[in-house]
């Protein structure tokens, strides 16, 4: 859902969003309206490719295979009437309508599991033949039936074009360099860890699998990324990626505007306003056509809050830190209730420019392990003590 606004004669009012995964940022889409903007004088096959993309989107919002549906009613339904065909009417008849009636039997099973447990969110984004097989039906097969170009919408080959990095957008001629520049740009960030949390909701393979399960599954699926720096979806998944892949590129800032998703309380009043300037904030300084798109947000926007985001296991903020993660823990300062889950360190470390070269990234990818680990250490201490007190 890149382009929220576009087609105004000042420039500088087209409001391009550069959509990082699971940031809390489809209600920008629904309130400008996107999904009825991309069939606007589209054709009827386009139009109801982009009607079921925006189903399937909000359905796997709600739950990781989604079984109980509409849809998958109405395959039961054809599967039933066509075994009745097969096997009660058609036992005598021509073969060729026998075959017929097969054909279309095994198509509303393959369908049915295919919509239930093949394609879907989990799968897609850790099983990399999975992924590649989606890509070539959504594209060659289907013939980018579920596909909008002018608001980069929808899904191709190139993956979720809705979560395509600014630099993708520029390398596969989706936005020009001037768009870039004379629109107005916006991405929304947030704590790295929140998001994992919300990566590990949305990816998981059902609610039995554990969140450091999950954590040591998803670094093998970072194989490519970690390895090469490889960023196309055909080999890395856009919900992989971190950050600043989408806002930068080689050390340089693509995005104009950077919001962290846990200030956007500050834009609620004119005192917080204040406050926000006074805090350095990142929604201090903002253009006035980005304000005004992000004001679409029910605050305080919290993790607690969003009911796809609750896990089934205690929050980092209730898990008793060892001693050596106390630089990580809550800022007490008296704005700790519009910031929560924000540490000073990673407050202080977005307001510098991240340069990151190819020097660089296996160092990061080190740290990054380090941290895997260290996460599922803090789960194993909490799971041991929650359990000890238990036994008292």
């Amino acid at each position: 859902m890149p382009w929220l606004e576009k087609g105004n004669e000042d420039e500088s009012q087209n409001l391009l969003f550069v959509h990082v995964p699971r940031c809390g940022d489809t209600s920008l889409m629904i309130a400008h309206n996107v999904p009825r903007k991309a069939t606007v004088g589209a054709s009827w096959f386009h139009k109801l490719g982009m009607t079921i993309f925006f189903h399937r989107y909000k359905l796997l919002e709600s739950t990781n295979f989604p079984i109980y549906t509409s849809g998958n009613a109405a395959c039961i339904a054809c599967l039933t009437f066509f075994a009745y065909l097969r096997f009660a009417v058609l036992t005598k008849s021509d073969p060729v309508l026998q075959y017929m009636a097969t054909f279309f039997m095994v198509f509303f099973l393959a369908l049915l599991i295919g919509l239930s447990f093949v394609f879907v969110a989990p799968t897609i984004a850790r099983v990399v033949e999975i992924r590649r097989s989606y890509l070539i039906l959504v594209h060659y097969v289907l013939c980018q039936f579920m596909e909008n170009i002018e608001y980069i919408t929808g899904t191709n080959r190139y993956g979720y074009l809705p979560h395509l990095t600014a630099h993708k957008m520029l390398n596969y001629g989706y936005v020009t360099p001037k768009e870039m520049e004379n629109s107005s740009t916006i991405a929304i960030v947030r704590n790295p860890y929140s998001r994992m949390v919300s990566l590990y909701m949305y990816n998981r393979f059902g609610p039995l699998e554990t969140f450091e399960h999950f954590v040591r599954s998803w670094y093998e699926v970072m194989k490519y990324y970690r390895e090469t720096g490889e960023v196309e979806e055909w080999y890395t998944p856009c919900h992989v990626l971190p950050q600043f892949e989408f806002t930068h590129f080689q050390g340089t800032q693509l995005v104009q505007s950077i919001v962290k998703q846990e200030e956007l309380a500050f834009l609620v009043t004119q005192d917080t306003a204040v406050l926000a300037v006074q805090q350095d904030s990142s929604v201090a300084d903002l253009p006035n056509v980005v304000r005004e798109s992000l004001l679409v947000f029910d605050y305080p926007v919290t993790l607690n809050q969003r009911p796809d985001l609750k896990p089934p296991v205690p929050l980092i903020a209730s898990i008793p830190f060892p001693k050596k993660f106390e630089k990580m823990q809550r800022d007490t300062s008296s704005t700790s209730s519009i910031n929560s889950g924000i540490s000073q360190e990673f407050r202080s470390s977005l307001r510098r420019q991240s340069v990151i070269t190819g020097s660089q990234r296996s160092s990061m990818m080190s740290t990054l392990e380090s941290l895997s680990v260290a996460a599922s250490e803090i789960l194993s201490e909490s799971t041991a003590e929650n359990s000890n007190k238990k036994i008292d």
